[in-house]
């Protein structure tokens, strides 16, 4: 069996974890069975940033996340604080924390370069409450600061990460 058979039947694997937006969608052929478990919680930072409003600015986007308020369609109050992990943090302090420092906060969206809209991307997610992390090709367009930030963010993520990459980093 391939190399890129064995991945592909890994990420069978992984799919129905995640919301029915995604579009791959596989069905499993050999009556095989997936059960996750109640207290697992997924987050997938998506190499597409599908996710990402191009009219929001970055700290915007990621209070929106922090808040949820995208889903209630109430304001956002980017100069607030947000709770990660249980601790309020201002939503620019924890910007900075991505490299999105000073007037990077208050840059469009669609603006930003491939690297910091990975940033940015990763930025959101990790501000979820998830357990398991779920990186599909994070090095895909990315500067230095990104591989930084992912680097510093697995290092402190308290769950179980997975990184599906052709790179070697």
């Amino acid at each position: 069996m391939s190399k890129r058979k064995k991945k592909t039947i890994h990420l069978f694997f992984l799919l129905p974890l995640f919301p029915p937006h995604f579009q791959l969608q596989p069905s499993l052929s050999n009556n095989s069975e997936i059960k996750v478990g109640e207290t697992v919680k997924p987050m997938y930072v998506d190499q597409m940033r599908a996710g990402l409003d191009l009219d929001m600015t970055v700290a915007e986007a990621i209070a929106t996340a922090l808040s949820g308020s995208a889903a209630a369609g109430t304001t956002v109050d980017p100069a607030g604080t947000i709770s990660i992990s249980g601790r309020d943090v201002p939503v620019r302090q924890y910007c900075s924390w991505f490299n999105f420092k000073g007037s990077d906060q208050q840059k469009k969206v669609k603006v930003l370069s491939g690297g910091e809209r990975n940033r940015l991307n990763l930025a959101r997610t990790l501000a979820g409450a998830g357990n398991l992390l779920l990186v599909d090709e994070p090095t895909n367009e990315a500067d230095v600061f990104f591989v930084q930030a992912l680097e510093a963010a697995i290092q402190r993520f308290a769950g179980s990460t997975m990184v599906i990459s052709h790179d070697r980093w």
